[in-house]
């Protein structure tokens, strides 16, 4: 007769688990292993090395293909013919200044081809911005 090594209580043959606290026992009956060559550790360890190493690459590949959607998308944009026109246009920085939803839209439109004229805008746009919501914790507007 077997008892739990953590509680005591008695334990009939071949419980895996204490019935009353469900601590290992020990007492579990051995399943043989059928086939010729079992697989070893070893080779688990080998294909989850394998797996892993593929994932990896995925990853890899996928995190380059994002950096590079980013550098050629979003912080260089793809229309990269500067327009020879290309300078500071005030009317549409005071167009900007005060309506900065539109100095936004207009920032976005053209910034691959007018540089300059766009980051002048988005400046306006962002001043405008700030000052309208200085004035309106004032109470102005």
């Amino acid at each position: 007769m077997a008892f739990c090594g953590n509680c005591g209580t008695e334990l009939k043959e071949g419980q895996a688990f204490c019935p009353n606290c469900g601590a290992p026992t020990g007492l579990a009956p051995q399943k043989p292993v059928t086939g010729s060559n079992p697989p070893q550790f070893g080779e688990y360890k080998e294909k989850a090395g394998e797996v892993f190493n593929k994932i990896d690459d995925r990853f890899d590949d996928a995190a380059n293909k994002v950096n590079d959607f980013i550098n050629n998308q979003i912080i260089s944009p793809s229309d990269t013919n500067v327009d020879p026109s290309d300078g500071v246009v005030i009317w549409l920085n005071v167009i900007a200044f005060l309506f900065p939803i539109v100095g936004v839209i207009i920032y976005f439109v053209n910034r691959g081809t007018k540089p300059v004229m766009s980051q002048s805008i988005l400046k306006w746009a962002l001043i405008g911005f700030v000052v309208s919501v200085i004035l309106r914790v004032l109470g102005i507007l």
